[in-house]
This record gives C-alpha cells, sequence and structure tokens, in this order.
C-alpha cells in the first residue's frame, strides 16, 4: 500500500520530490530496500500531516502534499488536483479534495469523512456524521443537492504546514478523529478541489478486497 502511493505521487505532473516518512524500522528498511527515500521521525506524532512537518523544517520548498497510505488513489491526476490550487492563487493556505457521494450507505458509514463547503469551495466543516443532515428528506426531489466525501489527500505552504504542527490538538480535532478540523478551528481556510477519480479507504483488512489488483501499481 504504501508502493502503491509512492508510485502515484511519482507519476504526478507537479511532485519534484516523494518521501516516506515514518517512526517504523521496518517500514525503513523494506522502503529502502526498494529504492525510495525514506525518513525516520520521532515517534508519537499526533497525526501524519505531523510527521510530514517534521520532514519539511529540515527542508526547503513551498509547497508540501501529505499522502497517507490508507487512502488508495487510482489515479495521479487526484494529486495535480490537489496542487493545483496552491500553484495559482498564492493566497490558498491549505487544499484538499473531495469526491461526490452517491451512496446513501456511504453517507452513513463513520469510516468515510464528509465534508461541506461554502459557495467559493472552502470547507465549512468535516465530519464522520452525515453532514448536512437532510431534516424534511427533501433530497430525492432535488437533484441539485449532493453529498461529498473528502479524500484524505492535502497540500500545504510549508510555512503554514510548520505553525499547525504547533498548535495544540484542538476539541473538533479530538471528537471527530480528524486532523483537518484543527486547521479550520484554528482559522486557516482549507480550499476542496472536486474530482471525478476514484479513491479506495483501508479502514479495516477487508476493504484489502475491494482494490483493483489490475492496478498497474500492484506490479
Amino acid at each position: 500500500m504504501i508502493e502503491w502511493i509512492a508510485r502515484k505521487a511519482s507519476q504526478s505532473d507537479f511532485v519534484d520530490e516523494v518521501i516516506i516518512a515514518t517512526d517504523d524500522e521496518r517500514i525503513h528498511d523494506v522502503m529502502k530496500s526498494r529504492g525510495y527515500d525514506v525518513r525516520m521521525t520521532s515517534g508519537g506524532a499526533r497525526t501524519g500531516t505531523d510527521r510530514m512537518a517534521e520532514v519539511a523544517s529540515q527542508m526547503a520548498g513551498d509547497i508540501f502534499v501529505n499522502l497517507q497510505s490508507d487512502e488508495i488513489l487510482s489515479d495521479s491526476r487526484i494529486l495535480d488536483q490537489v496542487i493545483e490550487p496552491l500553484l495559482k492563487d498564492p493566497r490558498v493556505p491549505i487544499a484538499t479534495i473531495r469526491r461526490k457521494l452517491a451512496n446513501r450507505m456511504d453517507r452513513m458509514n463513520p469510516n468515510i469523512v464528509k465534508v461541506v463547503c461554502n459557495q467559493a469551495q472552502y470547507a465549512l466543516y468535516f465530519s464522520r456524521s452525515v453532514v448536512p443532515a437532510d431534516r424534511d428528506e427533501i433530497s430525492p426531489q432535488r437533484p441539485d443537492l449532493s453529498w461529498d466525501q473528502h479524500l484524505g489527500v492535502y497540500a500545504y505552504r510549508r510555512n503554514v504546514l510548520l505553525e499547525f504542527a504547533r498548535l495544540p490538538t484542538s476539541p473538533l480535532e479530538e471528537l471527530e478523529k480528524l486532523e483537518q478540523l484543527r486547521a479550520l478551528d484554528y482559522g486557516f481556510s482549507i480550499f476542496v478541489a472536486r474530482t471525478e477519480h476514484e479513491s479506495y479507504r483501508v479502514d479495516v483488512p477487508s476493504d484489502l478486497d475491494l482494490l483493483p489488483r489490475n492496478d498497474a501499481a500492484w506490479t
């Protein structure tokens, strides 16, 4: 799974360097033996973003992208879509991505994170609960209404990333176990791009059976 993500990242038009950050020597040794740039980090990082910030603090560069191996990307263009808003607009501090959620059962699944955005495509809130709530059940008559799944890919400006990592865990982050809520809780804006490309979450072992084994990243 880690190598799948590393291969997808290397295929992005906007990615210059792929680094695997881990505090596990087993991961370090296996991925190093396969030719990847692997950096050991200290143990106890609160989130993947905090681990990435530790590596970014020792590097130059303006934009850093957080990829995690439980979010299996089907297409490297997802990365391009996440990074592009920061390249186009210097005012965007953080970007992430969403995809339309059509399946009602997926809306109810707490392992699938939902995101609500404003008209300018900035995040209002992320939740494991069903947001927005369809109080009067009008969605069957309103095809223009939809729910969006958040994909766990983030692009940060370096200065924002380092500041984010210095902040205490926020109450909302602790409740939902979603690191992006720390950013919202402390006043950072998050631009949420949209994609039509598939992504696969691996939250439990049985999710592995749903992965497309014909993808070139497996070989």
